[in-house]
């Protein structure tokens, strides 16, 4: 009789398999599926961040035009205005203000929108400002168009040109929104060293 067979006359009769696997194969599997994992994981968490961050700069970006848009339509100022602590720091929440001629001051149009976790408004560790913007590198805070969605200076209402909102995160990922001539809005990315339009 042979191991794994039996001849009868001209059939050869399979003796059953054991099906099924055994615990070490299941060990190796689970094993290699956490070391893959724990390598992926700070990749994914970077990727995360730098979706979370991009998203942000695009909301900024949007709420700015929005801004802009509502000034010319309405024939009035508005502004974007980054809230800030009782502190003075910004807490990372901002909206769409209309100017209100009778009471004399800004008011809330819509909601107030957050920065997603672990991002701030802040300049960190930059250097330079994105081209063409700022001479001095500076937050700049709200930033206010006139009747004609002209950005300008909060103070004297002149047209300006370089009111930049710079945004970051604890990967040292950055990204600005700018409003130049012509009340142009663009969104910059910092790669370490240079900006680069998006």
């Amino acid at each position: 009789m042979k191991n794994a067979q039996t001849i009868r006359g001209s059939q050869q009769v399979q003796k059953p398999r054991q099906q099924g696997t055994s615990l070490l194969e299941l060990t190796v599997v689970v094993a290699v599926i956490m070391i893959l994992s724990t390598m992926a994981m700070p990749l994914v968490v970077n990727a995360m961040r730098t979706f979370r961050i991009a998203g942000d700069a695009r909301s900024i970006a949007g709420e700015l035009s929005l801004a802009r848009l509502r000034a010319a339509n309405d024939f009035t100022r508005t502004r974007l205005h980054l809230n800030t602590t009782a502190g003075g720091a910004f807490d990372g929440t901002f909206q769409v203000e209309l100017w209100d001629a009778v009471g004399g001051q800004f008011v809330a149009e819509g909601g107030t929108q957050s920065l997603a976790p672990g991002d701030s408004f802040t300049v960190g560790t930059l250097s330079s400002a994105p081209p063409n913007t700022q001479s001095t590198l500076a937050e700049t805070g709200d930033i206010v168009f006139n009747s004609r969605g002209v950005a300008v200076d909060p103070a004297t209402l002149s047209p300006i040109d370089g009111d930049v909102i710079y945004i970051g995160n604890s990967s040292q990922q950055y990204y600005a929104i700018s409003v130049g001539s012509g009340s142009r809005i663009v969104t910059w990315q910092y790669d370490g060293a240079n900006w680069n339009q998006i």
